[in-house]
């Protein structure tokens, strides 16, 4: 395993070859890269090297933890770094929780909605962007009752928030949507790329700064979302 410190660089400014370069080094070993804070909007060009993981300067111990183990640090070593007797607990698969709500989305874009009155012509966007955003707020409340580690994937949350960004003509960046999702950064840049690989999320580049990364929900991703609504609404 590897450890690239890119803290204090000019992200931006790097040169392709310098990116290739860090690409390649992630081929051949996993690779954790440790970047400012303010730079996560220009790591864009990295999230396509696989196995590369995150982590945010100042680095918190879970999120450290959830990285190493990301990487295939074996749990002895995660507990001899994090001075404890014991290492984190139920680490899920990140691609199989991914491809399970890909799995949810598609069983919901083939759901018989006969049954539902249909709609006299296309739902407002203002309308779309209301019911999704008032979806956040509800799931939002569940920290008020349950504690925040029973809802800790975030790939739900990634998904409203885009869909309703999209309505609202606003781009979400990748540091937002991070903060949007309400997890830690690290595992929030696990779930963009999984999301991405699948198709459910596009990353595109700033039109005014193509060093720069905006995030976006895929059309057919979209589509699903609008008869979700159609469903639930």
């Amino acid at each position: 395993m590897l450890i690239l410190d890119l803290t204090g660089l000019d992200l931006p400014n790097l040169s392709g070859q310098e990116v290739a370069a860090v690409a390649d080094i992630a081929d051949v070993a996993s690779t954790i890269a440790i970047v400012d804070l303010d730079s996560l909007d220009h790591i864009g060009p990295f999230l396509d090297a696989d196995p590369l993981e995150f982590l945010s300067w100042p680095i918190m111990e879970d999120e450290l933890m959830a990285a190493l183990a990301n990487a295939g640090v074996t749990q002895s070593f995660r507990e001899d770094v994090a001075g404890l007797d014991v290492g984190p607990e139920g680490l899920a698969s990140l691609r199989e929780d991914a491809e399970r709500v890909a799995r949810a989305l598609a069983r919901l874009a083939e759901a018989d909605v006969a049954t539902r009155p249909a709609r006299t012509g296309p739902r407002p966007p203002s309308q779309s962007a209301r019911l999704l955003r008032d979806l956040i707020r509800k799931r939002r409340l569940r920290s008020e009752f349950f504690p925040d580690e029973l809802f800790a994937d975030p790939g739900w949350d990634i998904l409203l928030d885009l869909a309703a960004a999209r309505h609202e003509r606003k781009q979400v960046s990748v540091s937002s949507l991070c903060i949007a999702a309400s997890v830690p950064t690290t595992t929030g840049l696990r779930w963009i790329k999984a999301l991405t690989r699948m198709g459910l999320i596009v990353r595109n580049a700033d039109p005014t700064d193509g060093r720069r990364s905006f995030i976006a929900i895929s059309e057919p991703t979209a589509a699903v979302m609008e008869r979700y609504l159609d469903i639930t609404h």
